[in-house]
């Protein structure tokens, strides 16, 4: 029979490896990458953060314009003539990066200074050609003439 021996050092003391964390990501020596592999693995994470980012932005200025625009429809018939004057959000904004109905009113007053006609509630005249003007001539003909009847 053969005589089978265990060894039962702990690895520690053998000297083998032992893995800090099951769940860890291996260094780039470990996996024989350098270090521009892991640079461009970090570009790219920074890319596609940028991208998050920048998508969060852009729905949140769009809140900001719907909510500057539910405001201004107070006093303006179209709530979106507030930014025919080029009014930028970020202007509409406190110091803590809220939206100010301070600036909002502020804004839309500015823009009725210039168009008055866009102010809500607003009764624009309309054109009725029967009012004023002369009475269209009656066509005479030879027995208005007869009877004396003037045209």
């Amino acid at each position: 029979m053969t005589d089978t021996t265990t060894d039962t050092t702990p690895p520690e003391e053998a000297g083998a490896e032992v893995p800090e964390e099951a769940g860890a990501e291996p260094t780039p020596e470990e996996t024989g990458k350098g270090a521009n592999a892991e640079a461009a693995r970090y570009r790219t994470r920074l890319r596609e953060t940028e991208a998050e980012r920048d998508g969060i932005s852009e729905r949140l200025v769009g809140y900001q314009r719907r909510e500057a625009e539910r405001i201004a429809g107070a006093t303006l018939s179209r709530p979106a003539d507030l930014w025919l004057d080029g009014v930028d959000p970020s202007e509409l904004l406190d110091d803590d990066g809220q939206l100010d109905p301070e600036k909002v009113t502020a804004a839309v007053a500015g823009v009725l200074d210039g168009r008055p006609q866009l102010e809500a509630g607003r009764v624009r005249p309309r054109p009725d050609h029967a009012q004023g003007g002369p009475a269209a001539p009656q066509a005479s003909g030879w027995q208005d003439v007869l009877q004396g009847r003037k045209a």
